[in-house]
Protein backbone atom coordinates (compact mmCIF):
# COMPACT_ATOMS: atom_id res chain seq x y z
CA UNK A 1 0.00 0.00 0.00
CA UNK A 2 1.31 3.42 -1.67
CA UNK A 3 1.09 5.74 1.79
CA UNK A 4 1.64 9.34 0.58
CA UNK A 5 1.63 12.54 3.41
CA UNK A 6 -1.60 13.95 1.73
CA UNK A 7 -3.25 10.52 3.22
CA UNK A 8 -3.84 11.36 6.06
CA UNK A 9 -5.60 14.50 5.39
CA UNK A 10 -8.76 12.98 3.20
CA UNK A 11 -10.94 11.63 6.30
CA UNK A 12 -10.35 15.07 7.93
CA UNK A 13 -11.18 16.84 4.78
CA UNK A 14 -14.06 15.19 4.56
CA UNK A 15 -15.42 15.49 7.96
CA UNK A 16 -14.84 19.09 7.49
CA UNK A 17 -16.44 19.21 4.52
CA UNK A 18 -19.62 17.72 5.77
CA UNK A 19 -19.54 19.95 9.02
CA UNK A 20 -19.70 22.78 6.89
CA UNK A 21 -22.32 21.85 4.56
CA UNK A 22 -24.38 20.80 7.53
CA UNK A 23 -23.52 23.78 9.47
CA UNK A 24 -24.76 25.91 6.38
CA UNK A 25 -27.87 23.99 6.10
CA UNK A 26 -28.76 25.06 9.74
CA UNK A 27 -27.74 28.69 9.65
CA UNK A 28 -30.33 28.81 6.53
CA UNK A 29 -32.80 26.79 8.46
CA UNK A 30 -32.54 29.22 10.92
CA UNK A 31 -32.56 32.36 8.78
CA UNK A 32 -35.43 31.53 6.77
CA UNK A 33 -37.65 29.48 9.43
CA UNK A 34 -37.99 26.24 6.99
CA UNK A 35 -36.58 22.90 7.55
CA UNK A 36 -36.99 21.85 3.81
CA UNK A 37 -33.78 24.39 2.60
CA UNK A 38 -32.25 21.38 0.51
CA UNK A 39 -34.12 18.63 -1.71
CA UNK A 40 -31.31 16.42 -1.41
CA UNK A 41 -30.93 16.82 2.30
CA UNK A 42 -34.49 16.15 3.18
CA UNK A 43 -36.64 14.40 0.17
CA UNK A 44 -39.10 12.64 2.70
CA UNK A 45 -39.91 15.87 4.34
CA UNK A 46 -40.28 17.55 0.85
CA UNK A 47 -43.22 14.89 -0.39
CA UNK A 48 -44.90 15.64 3.14
CA UNK A 49 -44.43 19.31 2.74
CA UNK A 50 -46.10 18.76 -0.89
CA UNK A 51 -48.90 16.69 0.48
CA UNK A 52 -50.31 18.69 2.95
CA UNK A 53 -49.83 21.76 0.53
CA UNK A 54 -52.16 19.92 -2.04
CA UNK A 55 -54.68 19.16 1.17
CA UNK A 56 -54.58 22.46 2.18
CA UNK A 57 -55.48 24.17 -1.27
CA UNK A 58 -58.43 21.27 -1.45
CA UNK A 59 -59.90 22.39 1.97
CA UNK A 60 -59.59 26.38 0.50
CA UNK A 61 -61.04 25.35 -2.32
CA UNK A 62 -64.23 23.88 -0.40
CA UNK A 63 -64.22 27.15 1.85
CA UNK A 64 -64.44 28.83 -0.76
CA UNK A 65 -67.51 27.01 -2.10
CA UNK A 66 -69.08 26.83 1.42
CA UNK A 67 -68.23 30.62 1.43
CA UNK A 68 -69.96 31.55 -2.16
CA UNK A 69 -72.90 29.18 -0.97
CA UNK A 70 -73.90 31.32 1.99
CA UNK A 71 -74.28 34.32 0.49
CA UNK A 72 -75.99 32.63 -2.70
CA UNK A 73 -78.50 31.33 -0.10
CA UNK A 74 -78.88 34.45 2.27
CA UNK A 75 -80.13 36.34 -1.01
CA UNK A 76 -82.21 33.42 -1.99
CA UNK A 77 -83.63 33.48 1.36
CA UNK A 78 -83.81 37.60 1.41
CA UNK A 79 -85.75 37.52 -1.54
CA UNK A 80 -87.97 34.32 -0.84
CA UNK A 81 -89.21 36.93 2.04
CA UNK A 82 -90.06 39.72 -0.28
CA UNK A 83 -92.24 37.71 -2.50
CA UNK A 84 -93.96 35.76 0.57
CA UNK A 85 -95.22 39.55 1.75
CA UNK A 86 -96.02 40.14 -2.02
CA UNK A 87 -98.22 37.31 -1.73
CA UNK A 88 -99.74 37.32 1.43
CA UNK A 89 -100.64 41.38 0.69
CA UNK A 90 -102.08 40.14 -2.28
CA UNK A 91 -103.76 37.88 -0.52
CA UNK A 92 -105.31 39.96 1.92
CA UNK A 93 -106.54 42.44 -0.75
CA UNK A 94 -108.56 39.54 -1.65
CA UNK A 95 -110.09 39.20 1.64
CA UNK A 96 -111.01 42.68 1.29
CA UNK A 97 -112.39 42.24 -2.13
CA UNK A 98 -115.31 40.35 -0.58
CA UNK A 99 -116.51 43.25 1.26
CA UNK A 100 -119.78 45.15 -0.18
CA UNK A 101 -118.70 48.13 1.38
CA UNK A 102 -115.33 48.40 -0.30
CA UNK A 103 -116.68 47.31 -4.18
CA UNK A 104 -116.37 50.36 -5.60
CA UNK A 105 -112.76 49.65 -4.98
CA UNK A 106 -112.45 46.48 -6.16
CA UNK A 107 -110.92 47.63 -9.87
CA UNK A 108 -108.45 49.66 -7.30
CA UNK A 109 -107.72 46.01 -5.95
CA UNK A 110 -107.20 44.97 -9.33
CA UNK A 111 -104.40 47.34 -10.06
CA UNK A 112 -102.75 46.57 -6.26
CA UNK A 113 -102.88 42.78 -7.55
CA UNK A 114 -100.99 43.26 -11.11
CA UNK A 115 -98.23 46.07 -9.17
CA UNK A 116 -97.81 43.13 -6.64
CA UNK A 117 -97.32 40.40 -9.52
CA UNK A 118 -94.99 42.49 -11.53
CA UNK A 119 -93.04 42.87 -8.09
CA UNK A 120 -92.91 39.02 -7.49
CA UNK A 121 -91.82 38.38 -10.81
CA UNK A 122 -89.16 41.15 -10.52
CA UNK A 123 -87.82 39.16 -7.64
CA UNK A 124 -87.97 35.83 -9.25
CA UNK A 125 -85.41 37.24 -11.62
CA UNK A 126 -83.43 38.14 -9.06
CA UNK A 127 -79.68 37.07 -9.20
CA UNK A 128 -76.36 36.36 -6.90
CA UNK A 129 -72.88 37.47 -8.59
CA UNK A 130 -74.55 37.99 -12.03
CA UNK A 131 -75.96 34.29 -11.63
CA UNK A 132 -80.24 33.60 -11.53
CA UNK A 133 -80.60 32.30 -7.94
CA UNK A 134 -84.33 30.86 -9.52
CA UNK A 135 -84.10 29.52 -12.59
CA UNK A 136 -82.35 26.11 -11.68
CA UNK A 137 -78.89 25.35 -13.40
CA UNK A 138 -79.48 27.65 -16.24
CA UNK A 139 -77.72 30.99 -14.66
CA UNK A 140 -77.41 33.42 -17.49
CA UNK A 141 -79.52 34.96 -19.88
CA UNK A 142 -76.92 33.14 -22.53
CA UNK A 143 -78.23 29.98 -21.56
CA UNK A 144 -81.85 31.21 -21.98
CA UNK A 145 -84.09 29.71 -25.23
CA UNK A 146 -86.56 32.16 -25.80
CA UNK A 147 -89.95 32.28 -28.13
CA UNK A 148 -90.27 34.90 -30.44
CA UNK A 149 -91.22 38.42 -28.63
CA UNK A 150 -89.98 37.20 -25.36
CA UNK A 151 -86.60 38.70 -23.06
CA UNK A 152 -84.44 37.03 -22.04
CA UNK A 153 -85.00 36.37 -18.58
CA UNK A 154 -86.27 33.23 -16.56
CA UNK A 155 -89.85 34.57 -15.60
CA UNK A 156 -92.25 36.93 -17.51
CA UNK A 157 -95.15 38.24 -17.97
CA UNK A 158 -96.49 37.90 -21.68
CA UNK A 159 -99.75 38.83 -23.01
CA UNK A 160 -101.76 36.49 -25.35
CA UNK A 161 -104.85 37.18 -27.27
CA UNK A 162 -107.72 37.54 -24.95
CA UNK A 163 -110.06 35.06 -24.30
CA UNK A 164 -113.25 34.43 -21.72
CA UNK A 165 -111.39 32.38 -19.43
CA UNK A 166 -108.57 35.11 -19.55
CA UNK A 167 -109.96 38.36 -20.51
CA UNK A 168 -106.64 40.14 -20.09
CA UNK A 169 -104.64 37.80 -21.63
CA UNK A 170 -101.60 37.94 -19.43
CA UNK A 171 -99.64 34.71 -18.25
CA UNK A 172 -96.64 34.41 -16.62
CA UNK A 173 -94.26 31.82 -18.30
CA UNK A 174 -91.40 30.32 -16.89
CA UNK A 175 -88.14 29.80 -19.14
CA UNK A 176 -85.52 28.41 -16.99
CA UNK A 177 -85.52 25.13 -15.21
CA UNK A 178 -85.84 23.15 -12.56
CA UNK A 179 -82.15 21.32 -12.01
CA UNK A 180 -80.40 21.48 -8.99
CA UNK A 181 -77.08 23.49 -8.83
CA UNK A 182 -74.51 21.29 -6.77
CA UNK A 183 -71.94 22.77 -5.00
CA UNK A 184 -69.09 20.21 -3.04
CA UNK A 185 -68.75 20.89 0.35
CA UNK A 186 -65.53 18.60 0.67
CA UNK A 187 -63.73 15.65 -1.01
CA UNK A 188 -67.44 13.00 -0.33
CA UNK A 189 -70.00 14.93 0.19
CA UNK A 190 -71.85 18.04 -1.72
CA UNK A 191 -74.99 20.20 -1.08
CA UNK A 192 -78.12 20.95 -3.45
CA UNK A 193 -78.32 25.29 -2.89
CA UNK A 194 -80.92 26.44 -5.39
CA UNK A 195 -84.80 26.89 -4.74
CA UNK A 196 -86.19 25.65 -8.17
CA UNK A 197 -89.91 26.82 -9.67
CA UNK A 198 -91.38 23.53 -8.98
CA UNK A 199 -90.42 23.56 -4.86
CA UNK A 200 -92.12 27.35 -4.87
CA UNK A 201 -94.82 26.89 -6.86
CA UNK A 202 -95.73 23.14 -7.16
CA UNK A 203 -94.85 23.00 -10.88
CA UNK A 204 -92.11 24.74 -13.76
CA UNK A 205 -95.89 26.20 -15.41
CA UNK A 206 -96.25 28.83 -12.53
CA UNK A 207 -99.65 27.15 -11.90
CA UNK A 208 -99.81 28.99 -8.55
CA UNK A 209 -98.58 32.72 -10.20
CA UNK A 210 -101.12 32.39 -12.93
CA UNK A 211 -104.00 31.90 -10.44
CA UNK A 212 -102.90 35.44 -9.19
CA UNK A 213 -103.37 36.26 -13.19
CA UNK A 214 -106.94 34.75 -12.42
CA UNK A 215 -107.75 37.24 -9.28
CA UNK A 216 -106.71 39.87 -11.28
CA UNK A 217 -108.85 39.03 -14.03
CA UNK A 218 -111.76 38.58 -11.57
CA UNK A 219 -111.43 41.94 -10.08
CA UNK A 220 -111.00 43.63 -13.19
CA UNK A 221 -113.51 41.90 -16.20
CA UNK A 222 -116.82 40.71 -16.00
CA UNK A 223 -117.70 37.71 -17.22
CA UNK A 224 -118.18 39.19 -20.80
CA UNK A 225 -114.79 40.33 -20.91
CA UNK A 226 -115.76 43.99 -20.13
CA UNK A 227 -113.98 46.26 -17.49
CA UNK A 228 -115.53 45.82 -14.05
CA UNK A 229 -117.21 49.29 -12.88
CA UNK A 230 -117.87 50.32 -9.25
CA UNK A 231 -121.70 49.17 -10.33
CA UNK A 232 -120.72 45.88 -11.35
CA UNK A 233 -120.65 43.87 -7.84
CA UNK A 234 -120.01 40.32 -7.42
CA UNK A 235 -122.40 37.08 -7.24
CA UNK A 236 -122.59 34.45 -5.92
CA UNK A 237 -120.58 32.81 -8.70
CA UNK A 238 -117.76 35.19 -8.49
CA UNK A 239 -117.79 35.15 -4.68
CA UNK A 240 -117.03 31.46 -5.20
CA UNK A 241 -114.46 31.76 -7.10
CA UNK A 242 -112.74 34.75 -5.52
CA UNK A 243 -113.15 32.34 -2.27
CA UNK A 244 -111.10 28.98 -4.29
CA UNK A 245 -108.70 31.61 -4.94
CA UNK A 246 -108.13 33.06 -1.62
CA UNK A 247 -107.31 29.52 -0.85
CA UNK A 248 -104.99 28.45 -3.70
CA UNK A 249 -103.08 31.67 -3.11
CA UNK A 250 -103.02 31.25 0.81
CA UNK A 251 -101.48 27.28 0.14
CA UNK A 252 -98.63 28.87 -2.13
CA UNK A 253 -97.75 31.93 0.25
CA UNK A 254 -97.73 28.51 3.15
CA UNK A 255 -95.32 26.55 -0.06
CA UNK A 256 -93.10 29.57 0.13
CA UNK A 257 -92.55 30.36 4.01
CA UNK A 258 -91.94 26.50 4.18
CA UNK A 259 -89.48 26.30 1.47
CA UNK A 260 -87.53 29.29 2.98
CA UNK A 261 -87.90 27.77 6.88
CA UNK A 262 -85.85 24.64 4.87
CA UNK A 263 -83.56 26.83 3.53
CA UNK A 264 -83.09 28.48 6.94
CA UNK A 265 -81.74 25.30 8.10
CA UNK A 266 -79.43 25.07 5.40
CA UNK A 267 -77.86 28.39 6.01
CA UNK A 268 -77.68 26.95 9.55
CA UNK A 269 -75.69 23.64 8.30
CA UNK A 270 -73.57 25.85 6.05
CA UNK A 271 -72.46 28.02 8.72
CA UNK A 272 -71.21 24.65 10.32
CA UNK A 273 -69.41 23.31 7.44
CA UNK A 274 -67.72 26.52 7.40
CA UNK A 275 -66.66 26.54 10.75
CA UNK A 276 -65.68 22.81 10.23
CA UNK A 277 -63.71 23.70 6.94
CA UNK A 278 -61.69 26.71 9.01
CA UNK A 279 -60.72 24.19 11.30
CA UNK A 280 -59.41 21.84 9.15
CA UNK A 281 -57.08 24.56 6.99
CA UNK A 282 -55.63 25.54 10.37
CA UNK A 283 -54.80 21.70 11.18
CA UNK A 284 -53.23 21.17 8.05
CA UNK A 285 -51.02 24.13 8.21
CA UNK A 286 -50.16 23.29 11.74
CA UNK A 287 -49.03 19.59 10.42
CA UNK A 288 -47.35 21.60 6.72
CA UNK A 289 -45.61 23.92 9.78
CA UNK A 290 -43.91 20.44 11.85
CA UNK A 291 -42.96 19.17 9.16
CA UNK A 292 -41.70 22.15 6.85
CA UNK A 293 -41.09 25.04 9.46
CA UNK A 294 -37.64 24.95 11.40
CA UNK A 295 -37.29 23.59 15.15
CA UNK A 296 -35.74 26.48 16.23
CA UNK A 297 -34.17 24.86 20.11
CA UNK A 298 -33.25 21.52 18.07
CA UNK A 299 -31.32 23.05 14.95
CA UNK A 300 -29.68 26.24 17.17
CA UNK A 301 -28.40 23.02 19.36
CA UNK A 302 -27.26 21.41 16.64
CA UNK A 303 -25.05 24.18 15.03
CA UNK A 304 -23.62 24.97 17.99
CA UNK A 305 -22.81 21.23 18.30
CA UNK A 306 -21.14 21.73 14.51
CA UNK A 307 -19.13 24.56 15.16
CA UNK A 308 -17.63 23.28 18.17
CA UNK A 309 -16.70 19.82 16.14
CA UNK A 310 -15.52 22.04 13.07
CA UNK A 311 -13.27 23.81 15.39
CA UNK A 312 -11.76 21.24 17.11
CA UNK A 313 -11.12 19.32 13.35
CA UNK A 314 -10.17 22.38 12.37
CA UNK A 315 -7.16 22.62 14.86
CA UNK A 316 -6.63 18.78 14.43
CA UNK A 317 -5.96 19.32 10.81
CA UNK A 318 -3.45 22.43 11.64
CA UNK A 319 -1.40 19.86 14.05
CA UNK A 320 -1.30 17.29 11.46
CA UNK A 321 0.22 19.83 8.62
CA UNK A 322 3.06 20.15 11.10
CA UNK A 323 3.84 16.43 11.04
CA UNK A 324 6.18 14.97 8.11
CA UNK A 325 5.88 11.97 6.44
CA UNK A 326 8.99 10.22 8.21
CA UNK A 327 7.29 10.95 11.52
CA UNK A 328 3.88 9.93 10.62
CA UNK A 329 5.43 6.42 9.50
CA UNK A 330 7.02 5.60 12.77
Amino acid sequence: MRITQFSKYRPIEQSIQELQGRKYLNELRLATGKQVVDIADTPNLLVEKKRFEHQIQMQQQYKKNIEYSINFIQHTTETLDTIANDINKIKEIAISATQISVAHDVSIFGKQIKGLLEDIVRNLNSDFDGQFIFSGNILSSEHIQIPPGTKKIPYEIIQEAPTTENPSGFKVVFKGNTKKLVVNTSKVSSEVINTTAEEIFGDSSLTGLNKIIELYNLLTFNRDGTLRSEKDLFNKEDLTILENLQKEIAKMYDKVIAVNSRNGALLNRFESLKEHSANMITALEGYRSKVSDTDYASTTIQLNKDQTTLQFTLQVAARLSQVSLFDFLR
